[in-house]
């Protein structure tokens, strides 16, 4: 499937030659039939005899006023058709029509001079010569070309067969499970709701199917027609109309996205790479503000170059754009841009949704440099280490590459030791780390678990949120804790619980273990159960308690863990034949003082042992 497209200036014979060629009038606006002319985009259609397929055709306007309508139609079309009367010759739109063509970079052009009938020989040959001449100096050198007259069956025919014959030297288009279109007309029709129209430029869609409205609102496929025909499957290059569920006309515009996949995030920040408009009087200027046209979406922009105050030649320069609303948009995507009326620049999106502060970075421009030349290899080891880490899904996302083609890529860098590859089971993705970061972050925290373990000798370790805080102060909770199980893959690192540890660290000094031991002797030689605990230093105390030698009663009060243990039995033996327990009664059992005795009790009411009522206790069962 393809969809083709005229360019050229106004009254050139455009839309007259659509017609002729399909038997269809794109000109269905009223005003364009009083004024003779295309105001906004047109859509007509014709069989390929070669493939027995449909060709889509798009009509633009010529007028200069209408540049922004015809931006909005040509950026889908696989092959351009550029009109120029015999009668006329090379005429302003002409120009800036075909700089918008290369800049878009449409791959093929035909020349066809039209109104051959109404021009002497000299004048045709004339024209021709001065188009094709046009076409080289823009670097289509090899376009093929045709002089008609338009109310010619003969012409039309030979032109026919001409673009069937282009069209079957066009290399298919890549293949994308992810669909997705941009809308050029909306409309509301009675009986059916809100309609859009555009050209299907990647995957499939089938009714029935769940769909995205700028990646996020949800709506699905009540019906799909292209070319007049009611079908349940639209394949990629096709033009298509789509009967969207939910969704109503007014909270839908031209140049709105439709895709099949949710997109969790919109962006107003694009980074593209552009070259100045070969015809273009004006040099592009730090700061300034211009228009963007992606897809059939226009937005207004803010332009920003990385250490340059402003851009007049024809080399390829990167561009930080902060639009005024968030779009969506993918990777590769054509932009032009222009700046009062006039065109002054083109190129293709290279990263979406990244910080000015980014964009300035060495790292980041060798990261555009090789996704510029398509050096998959080095652009994903440069992601890799821009992110330190990231899935294997948002890599495919910001490269727009082939899942297979990307995974042997990886596998290089992984044999390279460049990279780490990680399963993560949790969520079926693949995380890829920069293994200079592993390494630097690990380092880090041993070097964190080595002071926790000299100041604190006696402690299991670090509390885990405790040690992330440490590791990733400027990273948002979901990120850093990723961020933190990619790290204890590590083996030297031990986690117990919520208590993070070195596997060699030395829990103790010689020092430690005389005075802990002689505490210990000391405890188990009282027969008291109340420990007095205000000579021994707070770490030991909670190396005690963290061995099962000492229990927390409530504040100030610590007994033997064993002296609890063996209390708790007795209760629990007393509510075996008794349903309610007194404190005087427990004081008898324990035979022990009345403080340790309602301390006692309260530890087993907040240890859901027991529960107070009144001045009594019950068990809780």
């Amino acid at each position: 499937m393809h969809v083709i497209g005229t360019a050229g200036h106004v009254d050139h014979g455009k839309s007259t030659l659509i017609k002729n060629l399909t038997s269809i009038d794109p000109d269905k606006l009223k005003e364009e039939k009083e004024r003779e002319m295309t105001i906004d985009l047109g859509f007509a259609w014709l069989n390929n005899t070669n493939t027995n397929e449909p060709v889509g055709i798009i009509d633009v306007p010529g007028h200069e006023d209408l540049v922004d309508n015809m931006l909005k139609g040509v950026f889908a079309i696989d092959l351009a058709l550029l009109v120029v009367a015999a009668t006329e010759s090379i005429k302003q739109q002409t120009i800036e029509h075909l700089e918008i063509l290369k800049l878009l970079n449409i791959p093929r052009i035909i020349l066809i001079v039209t109104k051959k009938d109404l021009a002497s020989e000299e004048m045709k040959n004339k024209t021709l010569s001065d188009a094709i001449n046009l076409l080289k100096d823009y670097g289509y050198k090899e376009s093929k070309y045709i002089v008609v007259d338009s109310a010619s069956n003969e012409d039309i025919n030979n032109l026919k067969n001409l673009i069937f014959s282009e069209l079957n030297e066009l290399v298919s288009p890549k293949i994308s499970s992810n669909a997705r279109m941009y809308t050029d007309r909306v409309f509301h029709k009675k009986g059916y709701g809100t309609i859009v129209t555009g050209t299907l430029l990647e995957g499939k869609l089938k009714t029935g199917q769940d769909v995205y409205l700028n990646g996020i609102t949800k709506s699905r496929i009540r019906g799909l027609q292209t070319y007049d025909q009611n079908v349940n499957t639209a394949n990629a290059k096709t033009r298509l109309a789509i009967n969207l569920t939910n969704i109503e006309k007014n909270s839908i515009s031209k140049g709105d996205h439709i895709t099949s996949e949710l997109i969790p995030e919109l962006n107003n920040s694009f980074d593209a790479v552009i070259r100045v408009s070969k015809s273009s009087k004006k040099s592009i200027k730090h700061n300034s503000t211009i228009q963007a046209f992606i897809g059939s979406r226009q937005i207004n922009c803010r332009l920003i170059l990385r250490n340059l105050k402003e851009i007049n030649d024809q080399n390829n320069h990167y561009v930080h754009l902060k639009s005024d609303k968030k779009i969506s948009c993918k990777v590769n995507d054509p932009i032009i841009l222009r700046s009062s009326g006039e065109t002054i620049a083109g190129g293709e999106i290279l990263n979406t949704g990244s910080s000015l502060k980014l964009f300035k970075t060495p790292i980041y421009r060798e990261y555009l440099d090789a996704l510029s030349k398509n050096d998959i290899q080095n652009a994903a080891e440069k992601l890799i280490n821009i992110n330190k880490m990231i899935t294997l899904g948002e890599l495919k996302t910001q490269l727009n590459q082939d899942i297979d083609e990307i995974k042997n890529n990886l596998l290089d860098l992984q044999k390279n030791k460049t990279i780490i590859i990680i399963k993560n089971n949790a969520n079926k993705d693949i995380q890829l780390i920069d293994v200079k970061w592993w390494l630097k972050k690990s380092n880090e925290m041993i070097k964190i678990l080595q002071n926790f373990h000299n100041n604190f000798p006696l402690r299991e370790g670090i509390n885990k949120k405790e040690l992330i805080q440490k590791l990733f102060p400027k990273y948002k909770t979901r990120t850093a804790s990723s961020l933190f199980n990619v790290l204890g893959q590590n083996p030297k690192f031990h986690q117990k619980s919520d208590l993070i540890a070195l596997y060699e660290k030395n829990n103790s000094n010689s020092e430690h273990n005389e005075e802990i031991s002689e505490i210990i002797k000391s405890i188990n030689n009282n027969t008291n159960p109340l420990i007095q605990i205000s000579k021994i230093d707070k770490e030991i105390i909670s190396y005690l308690i963290n061995k099962s030698i000492l229990i927390k009663l409530s504040n100030g009060i610590y007994v033997k863990q064993e002296w609890f243990d063996l209390s708790k039995e007795k209760i629990l033996k007393h509510f075996e034949l008794n349903d309610k327990l007194e404190i005087q009664t427990a004081k008898s059992i324990l035979n022990t003082s009345r403080k340790i005795t309602v301390a006692f009790l309260e530890k087993l009411d907040s240890d859901n042992t027991t529960k107070r009522i009144e001045n009594n206790r019950i068990l809780i069962k």
